[in-house]
């Protein structure tokens, strides 16, 4: 069956399936298959257990196991579908609201350095908003666990403000891969108006 026929969980089935056949037939573990393929070991659990993959991961993946790249990136392509699908279950009018939720989350973003201090129900809603749009609990986790690490200071450690700054370089890639072209100016605009009006603020105070 040609894979454009699949289904979305057909295709991630068919993306893991490659992986693990591959990687049983190298007699790596999960552990030597993350070194070869220069990621984390908690990425190897995520592609073959939790959502779809980023397509770096899928091409780096391919790269280390001598698979076909552009196929596997083709699987990836249309299990990403599904993620987009399950943004919309369950709430009413979803698709219609899909650029409102992009709005918000890129408003979020855009205003980070506020957010980094602000009260926690401003920033649930960004993680709301994230979820809304197809990003899971786990790929927003590690924005969870930076800003608590924020929380625990009275003042901007640099090194702590640098990780925020790369998470959210994740997210952002994470946001454009599960949105069209025409979705993700929505996520931008956001993201720069907020930026703006946070710029704007900071100088009529300063």
């Amino acid at each position: 069956m040609s894979a454009e026929n699949l289904r979305p969980e057909e295709a991630l089935g068919e993306l893991r399936k490659q992986l693990a056949d591959k990687q049983d037939s190298k007699k790596w573990d999960k552990t030597q298959l993350a070194r070869h393929a220069g990621v984390s070991r908690g990425t190897i659990h995520n592609v073959f257990a939790g959502s779809v993959p980023r397509a770096d991961t899928v091409a780096r993946l391919a790269e280390a196991l001598g698979l076909d790249t552009g196929a596997l990136l083709n699987l990836r392509r249309i299990a990403a579908g599904e993620a987009m699908a399950r943004a919309g279950a369950g709430v009413p009018g979803a698709a219609e609201n899909r650029p409102r939720f992009l709005f918000r989350a890129g408003s979020a973003v855009g205003g980070a350095v506020a957010l980094q201090f602000t009260e926690s129900g401003r920033f649930e809603e960004f993680l709301q908003a994230l979820r809304l749009i197809g990003l899971e609990e786990a790929e927003t986790a590690p924005l969870r666990e930076i800003r608590t690490r924020l929380g625990q200071t009275d003042k901007a450690v640099p090194a702590v403000l640098a990780a925020y700054s790369g998470v959210l370089d994740e997210v952002i890639a994470l946001v454009e891969e599960r949105t069209s072209r025409a979705e993700f100016r929505w996520f931008l605009l956001g993201k720069l108006l907020q930026g703006i009006a946070f710029v704007a603020v900071a100088v009529m105070i300063g």
